[in-house]
């Protein structure tokens, strides 16, 4: 298995190193103010991610989420209701 230990390595690199789930239910006054207070608590740990994952919502959150994620690319969102962001 040559070459193993170095994908090993680029594997572990490219992972964060903390990953945020939050299920978003009807919460379409509170995401901003989420990722404003969510952003300075992390930016310090290096890599994160934060999974924002709308669970059937009512209210416009999914449309937010959708926005958000088309303003950054890097922000992982998932808008379906699966019952289950920001990457730095």
């Amino acid at each position: 298995m040559t070459g193993s230990t170095e994908q090993m390595t680029t594997l572990t690199e490219s992972r964060p190193k903390l990953s945020l789930i939050v299920p978003v239910y009807n919460e379409e006054a509170t995401i901003d103010e989420l990722r404003a207070r969510l952003l300075p608590v992390l930016e310090p740990l290096g890599t994160f991610e934060v999974i924002l994952i709308n669970d059937g919502s009512k209210d416009r959150s999914a449309e937010m989420l959708d926005a958000l994620c088309a303003s950054d690319p890097s922000a992982p969102c998932l808008t379906q209701c699966l019952g289950l962001l920001l990457e730095s």
